[in-house]
C-alpha cells in the first residue's frame, strides 16, 4: 500500500514512517501541504497520513478535499494530532473518510492500517485482472465474456511468447492457459517461466486442455498449476473456479496483513511506537549477519529519574534518536527511559555518535523548561558467536555514565 506522509508544523515522521514500512507499506515523505493533491492524483497513493501538531486549517481543507474526489484519485486519510485541546476539536468536526488520533494511539493506528490494507487487496482482487492463453478464437470469445461479466480484466493472446511478456508488463492476478498454443512454446514452457520467479509462487495458474491424461495433470500439479479445467469448456464452471481462486488468494494475502499487523504490535512499545526488547531479539541475528565484516556496536542510552508523568518527554527522546541517527541504525526503546542503538560504527566513533545523540536531546527538552540526566554507554561486537546479545547490553550497561 502507497502512503503519503505529511508532517507539518515540524513534527517529527521517524517513528510513523519506520512503522508504516514495517507494515510493508512504500512510504514517501513531504514538510508542507502544499503540491499534495496532485500528487494524490499523479502518483496512485492509498492513503494520505497527516501529522501536526494541532488543528490545521490548510490539512483540514486536504482532508474534507479527498472526500470530494473520486476514484482512483481518492484515497482514505489518517490525522495525528499532538495537542489534546486541537484533538478534541478536530476530532468534533467529524472530517468525512479521515481516521482522527491522537500520536500516542499508535496500536490503534496499527489497526486501522492494517484494516485498510485487507480492504484494499480486497478491491484489487475483485478487479483483478486474468493472462488468457489459447489459440481457439471460440474459446477465447467465450471465456472471455464470462470473466469480463464478472467484472475481471481480461488480456489473452495466442502465444506463450507474447503472453509471457505481457505477463511482466502487467500486473496479472491469474492465468488461464491452454497447453498446446501458437509458437514455439508450450503452455508448460509458460507455466515453467513464471514459477522460476519466487515473487510469482502464489499468483494463481489454471490450466485448460483436452489431454486428460492423470499422469500429466499429476505433473502439472507438481510443477505450481493451481487448478485444472477438460476441454470443451464449460465457461460458466471456469468462471466460477477463477473467482474462486481468486477469493481465496484475497484471503491468503488479508491472513499475511493481519499477521504483519500484530507482529507490529508485539514487537512495537505503545509509548513510543520504537521496537522493543523482543524486537531488538529478532532482529540483532539478522543485523550482525548482514555487518559482520564491520562490526556493531551498541549504543546504550538510559534516562534517570523518569516517571509515569513524563511520557511526554520520552515520546520526544524517541523522536529526536531517529532524527540523530542514520537510516543503517536501529533503535529500540526498553522501557523505563532506556533506549538501545545497533550501529556499524567502531568504538571512537560510537562514543562521538553517543555524545551527538545526547547533547541533540538535550537541547530539545531544555528548551521546554525541563532537565534530565542522561547516562550512556558504548559496547561493540567484532563477530563470532551471534548469541552474545545480552553480554554485549550488559557491557554497554556497564560501561555507562553521566553524557556531557
Amino acid at each position: 500500500m502507497k502512503v503519503l506522509l505529511v508532517a507539518v508544523e515540524g513534527e517529527r515522521s521517524g517513528r510513523l514512517q519506520v512503522m508504516l514500512e514495517s507494515l510493508s507499506c512504500t512510504v514517501s515523505c513531504q514538510s508542507t501541504s502544499e503540491g499534495v493533491s496532485k500528487r494524490l492524483q499523479d502518483e496512485g497513493f492509498d492513503l494520505l497520513c497527516c501529522l501536526s501538531k494541532g488543528y490545521d486549517q490548510n490539512l483540514l481543507a486536504l482532508c474534507r478535499e479527498m472526500e470530494q474526489l473520486v476514484q482512483p484519485s481518492r484515497c482514505d486519510c489518517v490525522w495525528l494530532i499532538s495537542a489534546s485541546d486541537d484533538l478534541q476539536m478536530a476530532d468534533s468536526l467529524s472530517i468525512p473518510n479521515t481516521a482522527i488520533f491522537s500520536r500516542g494511539e499508535w496500536q490503534q493506528l496499527i489497526a486501522f492500517v492494517v484494516r485498510l490494507q485487507i480492504r484494499h487487496k480486497a478491491m484489487l482482487s475483485a478487479k483483478g485482472t486474468v493472462l488468457l492463453v489459447e489459440d481457439s478464437m471460440v474459446t477465447v470469445y467465450v471465456v472471455k465474456s464470462q470473466l469480463e461479466a464478472a467484472g475481471l480484466t481480461v488480456h489473452d493472446f495466442d502465444t506463450a511468447e507474447a503472453a509471457y511478456e505481457a505477463f511482466v508488463k502487467n500486473d496479472i492476478s491469474l492465468v488461464v492457459t491452454d497447453l498446446m498454443l501458437l509458437g514455439d512454446e508450450t503452455g508448460e514452457d509458460l507455466i515453467k517461466k513464471i514459477r522460476s520467479d519466487p515473487n510469482n509462487q502464489s499468483i494463481p495458474i489454471v490450466v485448460v486442455s483436452g489431454d486428460d491424461d492423470p499422469e500429466r495433470k499429476l505433473k502439472l500439479f507438481q510443477a505450481g498449476v493451481s487448478d485444472f479445467v477438460s476441454k470443451p469448456v464449460l465457461a460458466e464452471e471456469l468462471k466460477i473456479r477463477v473467482c474462486n481462486l481468486l477469493r481465496l488468494e484475497s484471503l491468503q494475502q488479508e491472513c499475511e496483513a493481519l499477521r504483519a499487523g500484530v507482529d507490529a504490535l508485539i514487537d512495537m512499545d505503545p509509548l513510543t511506537g520504537l521496537a522493543n526488547w523482543r524486537s531488538l531479539l529478532a532482529n540483532f541475528t539478522d543485523f550482525a549477519q548482514q555487518y559482520e565484516k564491520q562490526g556493531i556496536s551498541i549504543l546504550r542510552l538510559s534516562v534517570a529519574e523518569v516517571s509515569a508523568n513524563d511520557s511526554s518527554y520520552i515520546t520526544l527522546f524517541a523522536d529526536t534518536l531517529l532524527e540523530s541517527m542514520q537510516s543503517t541504525y536501529q533503535a529500540f526503546y526498553l522501557g523505563g527511559g532506556e533506549f538501545v542503538v545497533l550501529t556499524t560504527l567502531t568504538s571512537e566513533a560510537a562514543e562521538c555518535e553517543l555524545t551527538q545523540i545526547v547533547q541533540a536531546i538535550t537541547s530539545r527538552i531544555a528548551v521546554q523548561g525541563k532537565q534530565y540526566v542522561i547516562d550512556g554507554g558504548v559496547s561493540v561486537w567484532l563477530g563470532g558467536e551471534q548469541d552474545q546479545l545480552d553480554a554485549l547490553y550488559h557491557r554497554a550497561k556497564a560501561a555507562s555514565s553521566p553524557v556531557i
